[in-house]
């Protein structure tokens, strides 16, 4: 500690109440958000969350965001060259489509006395250490489309304390290379990579360091010395490793260029294989039937409210309703545990019979699990589907207090209505379909009319259309909430 110097330094705080209207702000891509009169005024920048744990929701706005933050690095172990020290370390981040300088892009965001967007980033120096960390966080806008091209070049610089007649007119000299690719997946956090002591070879963006090429210097005999961590938050590039393979084989059949490594006759097996792999859903039910939508509602400056829109296929078999029902409870605890205190109102199609339900019927399975949570069923006394007289549909809260009317706007048993409705998704589909087939015409040529149509015609199964919509998918229902006077 004695050997270290002590830098001085002023930190200012202006902490003052938030304003009911904030403008001038700024969103993470520094996008500008209404109200914003003054183009010259200091502007309010939006920070971007990065929660410990998963988040569940779905994306409102387009965000293609990559956050590089190196923390360390070894140079311990490297090698005597006259002239050449490696104690005084920043590294240099670029993000490249290719090779060569003119590879990089424009697309990292700059510090306030920077441009908007540069093509390069530096760390900060680190004094006299072979062995330093880095606090650096480096924001890049990802483009919209990834190729194997694309990736981050991170270049190693010893910079000079004093100028020195031997050395160099540049006071900052290049000690080590490393790169990361950048292919269509993103689902990596957090890397170690060895470090190259030359510039990388040819084709370098098509290789990942952990390949020992022949003929090729490493600092420390190829072994991992850099430290970076590397975060998406993307609404366009998948972060789960198994969705995006998935999603990079449904390219393939989609082209219809498959690789050499599958083969045509193993186009089948591998996509199954990445199907069955595919991540389960939060609650782990793999078996379960259940469609459940959750929104967080806040009113005013009151706690949120919780509502849950339901629909659980009408399949009654013991194995099945237990699947629904554990997948259901599940999900109420994740919510409930991650907004305690808040409202909760559900409802939908659970096809439970709850009017008069046996001991032991899906009904009554139900009734015992809502009430566990402190969930009460506010229609209880009539059907909502009037055919069967069978109660199917639900809202249930735990503050029934708020509820106070509830009822069926369309009642089940409509059947001339839902033949018409299912007419025209038919006819919707076929239009659709047409229309498809004759762009997919005009773009491939008239000698490919055998490989558009081949799917449809070539197929002993008819042509995919919607079946008969149910009664419980189209039923609507309202229910009114307010306090009682």
């Amino acid at each position: 500690m004695k050997k270290l110097k002590c830098i001085g330094g002023t930190l200012k705080l202006d902490i003052a109440p938030c304003p009911d209207e904030v403008k001038h702000c700024l969103t993470p891509e520094l996008a500008k958000l209404r109200p914003y009169p003054d183009d010259k005024a200091r502007p309010c920048k939006e920070l971007l969350e990065f929660p410990p744990e998963e988040v569940y929701e779905p994306h409102y706005l387009y965000r293609n965001l990559l956050f590089v933050s190196p923390k360390t690095v070894n140079f311990v172990n490297y090698p005597n060259k006259p002239g050449i020290s490696a104690r005084n370390i920043t590294v240099r981040v670029q993000f490249l489509n290719g090779e060569g300088k003119e590879s990089a892009l424009p697309v990292i965001f700059g510090r306030s006395s920077m441009p908007e967007l540069v093509s390069e980033a530096y760390t900060a120096i680190s004094y006299h250490s072979k062995n330093p960390d880095f606090y650096d966080e480096i924001k890049i806008k990802l483009p919209a489309t990834l190729t194997d091209a694309h990736h981050l070049l991170f270049t190693f610089f010893h910079v000079s304390c004093q100028q020195r007649k031997a050395e160099p007119s540049s006071a900052s000299t290049p000690i080590g290379y490393t790169v990361r690719p950048l292919t269509a997946s993103l689902c990596y956090a957090e890397a170690c990579l060895p470090v190259l002591l030359e510039p990388p070879p040819s084709n370098y963006p098509y290789i990942t360091p952990d390949i020992n090429l022949p003929g090729v210097k490493w600092v420390d005999n190829h072994r991992p010395l850099f430290s970076v961590s590397v975060t998406a938050h993307s609404s366009v590039h998948a972060q789960d490793k198994n969705i995006d393979s998935f999603l990079g084989m449904c390219r393939i059949v989609e082209s219809g260029v498959v690789p050499t490594r599958i083969g045509d006759s193993n186009v089948e097996t591998e996509l199954r294989r990445r199907v069955e792999v595919l991540p389960t859903p939060v609650t782990g039910v793999r078996s379960s039937n259940i469609e459940v939508i959750w929104e967080n509602v806040f009113v005013g400056k009151c706690r949120g409210i919780l509502f849950a829109s339901v629909y659980r296929v009408p399949k009654n078999t013991t194995a099945q309703v237990a699947a629904d029902l554990d997948d259901l409870e599940s999900q109420l605890q994740h919510m409930l545990a991650s907004y305690p205190g808040a409202t909760v109102m559900l409802a939908g199609a659970l096809n439970c019979g709850l009017l008069k339900p046996a001991a032991d019927s899906p009904g009554r399975r139900l009734t015992r699990l809502l009430e566990t949570y402190g969930l009460r069923i506010a229609n209880t006394d009539r059907p909502t589907y009037r055919p069967a007289n069978s109660l199917l549909d639900i809202v249930a809260t735990n503050r029934p207090d708020l509820i106070t009317r509830t009822g069926a706007l369309r009642p089940g048993g409509q059947r001339d209505h839902y033949k018409e409705l299912n007419r025209q998704c038919r006819a919707a589909v076929r239009r659709d379909q047409a229309a498809h087939l004759q762009r997919q015409l005009a773009k491939a040529g008239p000698g490919s009319v055998w490989r558009v149509l081949r799917p449809i015609i070539g197929s002993k199964k008819e042509a995919a259309v919607p079946s008969a919509t149910p009664a419980s998918r189209d039923r609507r229902h309202r229910c009114q909430f307010g306090c009682r006077v």
